[in-house]
Formats: structure tokens, sequence, C-alpha cells
């Protein structure tokens, strides 16, 4: 969201990433991500990073975490700011005002009784689910690159790797059985 990208995804990604062995979960241990956005942006995941979001710019840079808050019981601690949720380069950055027009995100201190508030009540909750679909599908499409471990051009209107084969191979796999293929699932419910 802090990009205006949150309906899109990257051009490109680089991705590099150490696997455990002989594991069930296919889980990365040390990885370094870096996707380019077409409006210039570059997104890097690094594990050695602090967990949270650095927004860096001309004039200096913000860094925004839950500080001590954790939405959910596994989340990591932040392990910077002291428990603080913004810190930035200068402090001047937190006290300026924003522009007229600007877009205030609503806060929350549980993602899932805001999601149950808004079936309840019919809106949308603040993780629409869109956008929800968008940041789970640039992940996935990070995931393939720290597998592959080269550079992937992807093209986030048709959602799929350039001329790349065998990272889209990736994007799908088979399913168990038949009762959870989606095409079967699809035509038994007359769609």
């Amino acid at each position: 969201m802090g990009m205006g990208m949150e309906l899109s995804g990257p051009s490109t990604i680089e991705a590099k990433a150490d696997f455990m062995t002989n594991d069930v979960w296919t889980v990365h241990t040390k990885y370094h991500i870096e996707m380019m956005y077409a409006n210039g942006v570059n997104v890097i995941l690094d594990n050695t990073l602090p967990v949270g979001i650095r927004f860096e710019g001309e004039d200096g840079w913000i860094f925004c975490t839950r500080g001590a808050v954790k939405v959910t019981a596994s989340d990591p601690s932040a392990g910077v700011g002291e428990g603080k949720a913004l810190t930035a380069s200068d402090p001047k950055l937190l006290a300026a005002k924003l522009a007229p027009g600007a877009k205030i995100w609503a806060p929350s201190t549980n993602h899932y009784l805001n999601w149950l508030e808004s079936v309840a009540n019919h809106r949308e909750p603040l993780a629409p689910v869109d956008q929800a679909a968008r940041s789970l599908t640039t992940c996935a499409a990070a995931w393939i690159g720290m597998k592959l471990g080269r550079k992937l051009t992807w093209d986030p209107v048709k959602e799929a790797f350039l001329n790349d084969d065998a990272a889209n191979a990736m994007r799908s796999r088979k399913p168990r059985s038949a009762e959870y293929d989606i095409d079967l699932v699809l035509k038994k419910a007359g769609i």
C-alpha cells in the first residue's frame, strides 16, 4: 500500500535463498530478494534486515513496524526502535504534514477481527481481498525466484513470467486428487 502498487506487482525479480534439506516444508533459511516495480521502486527483502518496512527518499528514510504489537502470536519481534512503530532518519519527517488528499489508513490491532466486522457490516476490510491476493501472488513469484536462483521477468497484468516455461510451471501444481481439481469443481457447480 505504501507504493500505490497494491493491485499490480513487480516487473523483475532477482532472488537467492538457501533451502533446508530433507525437510517436509521446503523452507528457506537465508534469502535475498530484489523486486523492481514499473514505477521505479526497488523492494528488497533479506533475512538480515529488521522486521518492518523502510521507505527511502530524497529527504531520508522512515521505518515502519508493528513495534511491540503482535497481530498474531506467530509474529516475530521487530528488534529495532525500542518497540516504536515509527522511526526516521530525521524526526522532522514524522511530524511533517500530509499533502491535501493524502490517503490515511485506519489503524488495525487485529486483522482477523477487522475481517469479521467487515463481513458482518457488509464493507471492505482494511486489507481487501483483491489487494491481499496480489500480495500473495507477489510472494509466490518471489518464492519461485528463490527456488530458481535467477532473474525473472514478471508480467503483473497476466500474472505470468515472460518467456520462462520453468518458472510458469511452478505457478501451480497438480491437485492431490480429482476432487480438488478447480476445473472439475467449477463444472460440478455449473460455473
